[in-house]
């Protein structure tokens, strides 16, 4: 049966199409004709599910139930499980469905030591290569988080646009090795912070603006722009692991 199961999912949209869908929905950029419409719109939709908790961590689907949920066929939706399980999102059962990754604490240490490899040489490279409409982008999307409206938004919309101002960093950097590399990294980092948000509510303390890092790169200042980061990440991760931590530890995660 395992055997029989396995293959459903390892064919059809390509790899370099999946992080192509992924990039514009993470950044909010949608293309449009370059990948299979009804293929995008299943990766979307259950991407977007799993990163926002409505498919909370460790629920049990059937396909059945996302495909009615996100009105679409049994065969976009298995080349979407086979490029999010490969991003361990989720992970197809054989002979049970289909598990939505737990949010485990012991994945905040690897998650943002990868960030910060990634995300330090990319603040360099955008400091000496970002070009004048790059760097507004990346000052558009900064001021734009504070300025969030509905305040039950509040948390949402930051998510939002601390994603597009890391992949807009990533695109400045002008490394399409690197900026692929931090794609497949957001989803799971954001998937975290929604658990975060979900049980702590918004809170500007837990909200890092990234004006350091912007400004070292309109600059043009590496060491800054990678200082910058550094800090921004470092903040970050140790805010998550606390939470993370000590909700599991006290069993209401």
């Amino acid at each position: 049966m395992t055997a029989q199961w396995v293959p459903r999912y390892t064919t059809g949209m390509s790899a370099s199409a999946a992080l192509l869908a992924l990039r514009e929905e993470l950044s909010g950029r949608r293309g449009e004709g370059l990948h299979e419409a009804h293929t995008n719109e299943a990766f979307r939709g259950l991407l977007q599910r799993i990163v926002t908790l409505a498919y909370e961590p460790g629920r049990l689907l059937t396909e059945r139930e996302i495909m009615g949920d996100l009105d679409v066929t049994r065969a976009p939706l298995r080349l979407a499980v086979a490029h999010l399980s490969d991003l361990g999102l989720i992970q197809p059962l054989p002979r049970k469905g289909l598990l939505v990754a737990p949010i485990d604490a012991f994945e905040v240490g690897p998650i943002y030591d990868a960030r910060a490899a990634i995300e330090a040489k990319v603040a360099r490279l955008a400091a000496t290569k970002a070009s004048a409409e790059e760097i507004e982008v990346l000052q558009a999307h900064d001021e734009a988080h504070l300025d969030h409206g509905d305040p039950a938004d509040v948390a949402a919309s930051f998510l939002a646009h601390d994603q597009a101002v890391h992949l807009a960093l990533a695109a400045a950097a002008h490394n399409r090795y690197l900026e692929h590399a931090l794609v497949r990294i957001l989803p799971s980092s954001a998937r975290m912070w929604h658990w975060v948000y979900s049980r702590l509510g918004p809170d500007a303390q837990t909200m890092f603006p990234h004006r350091g890092i912007v400004a070292a790169v309109a600059e043009g200042d590496p060491d800054g722009a990678e200082a910058a980061v550094h800090a921004h990440l470092d903040q970050s991760r140790q805010v998550l692991m606390k939470v993370v931590t000590d909700r599991m530890e006290d069993g209401r995660g």
